[in-house]
């Protein structure tokens, strides 16, 4: 029975690794090694200038150094890490069937005084956006709040710059 079990194992992990695909692309630019995984949902692409890794598991939200609202769960898109010569960027996209009240109110007590930069609200669409840093700062984050109607979409990114 153990034997069984191994050999079904072994065959899964194999069907799972040759899943994941690795390709390289030449462009005029030079070449970009374009790696995609098992799942299908995330793809990381590398070249000379850097690393973009794109899809599930892209992101850790807690990486990012901002509040995150109870109970949001990850977008089908997941996020985005870019990381070359310049920085660090991060955006994660989660959503909440709570209102687009409830999650802004939130935030509006969870974001430094002075943060907010954008509060519009309309009968089919609202968007809220809360910022800290500024332009040429080092360090700066984000947080997008979106109402479509049904659906609360919050975006959250951070871009740190190398010194």
């Amino acid at each position: 029975m153990f034997w069984r079990f191994g050999t079904v194992s072994v065959l899964a992990i194999f069907m799972l690794a040759s899943c994941t695909s690795t390709k390289v692309v030449q462009t005029q630019q030079g070449s970009t090694t374009v790696e995609t995984n098992a799942l299908r949902n995330t793809v990381k692409m590398t070249n000379g200038r850097g690393t973009a890794i794109i899809g599930k598991g892209a992101v850790d939200e807690a990486s990012l150094g901002l509040p995150l609202y109870p109970g949001m769960i990850a977008s089908q898109t997941g996020g985005m890490r870019v990381v070359d010569a310049e920085g660090t960027r991060h955006a994660v996209s989660l959503s909440t069937k709570d209102s687009f009240d409830k999650v802004y109110t939130w935030y509006k007590g969870h974001m430094p005084p002075g943060s907010e930069q954008l509060h519009m609200e309309q009968p089919t669409a609202s968007i809220a956006t809360f910022l800290i840093g500024k332009e040429g700062d080092r360090d700066q984050r984000s947080v997008q709040i979106q109402n479509d109607g049904k659906t609360t979409t919050v975006l959250l990114s951070r871009i740190t710059k190398n010194a």
